[in-house]
């Protein structure tokens, strides 16, 4: 597959079309049924298909893709199931994400389940990225808006085996 650098999608309809074909094809080769959701970003509206789309880290993900970055998802090991990967030239940043908790317990978990271990022959900076949801929101008003912002806590340690 030729990867191009600007979408040659024109048309919603007729490009939603498409891609619920392309899906249909893949569920009826692979034998499975693929999820399928709509989520509103800053670029647009954005159709996912796929597996454990309930997970609440879903947009994230989204974002780091629409970004050009490969990222994988729920990657199991031999110890649990990393919430993210990303793999990059001399980088390698496992995301752990958490609901009303702390993004250090995330990295804390990451640690604890030496989820960066397996790259640390490949004499690449491992890095661990907590991530925090708050299911609490903030409302800050004025001149008659009220806007409501999630919060939203991070923590970063780069790990050495």
């Amino acid at each position: 597959m030729k990867i191009k650098n600007k979408s040659s999608f024109k048309d919603e309809k007729t490009d939603l079309s498409y891609f619920e074909n392309w899906v249909r094809q893949l569920e009826k080769n692979n034998d499975r049924q693929y999820e399928r959701i709509e989520i509103e970003t800053s670029l647009g509206k954005t159709h996912v298909w796929g597996l454990h789309t309930k997970e609440e880290h879903l947009e994230t993900l989204v974002t780091f893709s629409l970004l050009g970055v490969y990222i994988q998802s729920e990657v199991q090991t031999s110890d649990g199931r990393m919430d993210a990967l990303i793999r990059m030239k001399d980088v390698v940043y496992c995301i752990e994400f958490k609901l009303d908790e702390s993004a250090e317990k995330a990295i804390q978990q990451i640690k604890d389940k030496g989820y960066l271990q397996p790259f640390s022959a490949k004499n690449k900076k491992l890095v661990a990225i907590g991530i925090n949801f708050s299911s609490g929101r903030i409302e800050v008003g004025g001149n008659n808006k009220v806007v409501f912002y999630s919060v939203v806590t991070s923590a970063t340690t780069r790990i050495e085996y």
